[in-house]
């Protein structure tokens, strides 16, 4: 399936002028605070001036600790002492646009996703991937959490609903319904 093109992005950000907060959406996109998201919080922040860096309260532990972040395995660890706690259903304005936070654990605990439901897009993060899945194999994961997630949560948008994950090429619900192999 080709990758669909993300106007939503295009309109909103490009490398001369990011309209986006980017501490404040993306810094957790990803849908569970693990470090591969999380370490460029600070130069985000000393680029572009304080912002919100919003995560799913069952997340603050992982966003505090190297260890629990998986950061001491690549680096000296890395932690973020903040953190604006965001709940399921919570709608967060940004960029003249509605992020409404679907809470969809199983990465991790605190993991979430965000739908622009006007554009008709879907942020996944780390829960759900062009045919395939975020790992689950981490402390504070769970392999059932994770597919009742997908499959009650974000199965319930639009076929049509364009997908962006933290990872990998973009996608659609409808494809993902269709040929995941894991759910």
């Amino acid at each position: 399936m080709p990758t669909p093109r993300n106007p939503f992005w295009e309109r909103h950000c490009n490398a001369a002028d990011c309209k986006i907060p980017a501490g404040a959406f993306f810094s957790k996109a990803h849908g569970g605070a693990h470090f591969d998201h999380i370490m460029g919080i600070d130069k985000v922040i000393d680029r572009y001036g304080e912002m919100p860096v919003y995560v799913e309260e069952s997340d603050l532990e992982l966003l505090h600790t190297p260890s629990m972040n998986e950061s001491t395995v690549y680096t000296n660890g890395y932690s973020y002492p903040g953190g604006d706690v965001i709940h399921d259903g919570d709608v967060l304005h940004l960029i003249g646009e509605d992020f409404r936070v679907i809470h969809t654990p199983g990465h991790t605990q605190g993991g979430v996703c965000y739908y622009v439901e006007k554009e008709g897009v879907l942020f996944s993060g780390d829960t759900l991937f062009c045919c395939s899945v975020g790992r689950s194999d981490f402390a504070t994961s769970s392999t059932s959490a994770l597919i009742r997630s997908i499959k009650e949560k974000l199965f319930l948008l639009p076929d049509e609903t364009k997908v962006f994950p933290g990872h990998m090429g973009a996608t659609t619900i409808g494809n993902e319904k269709v040929n995941n192999p894991y759910v």
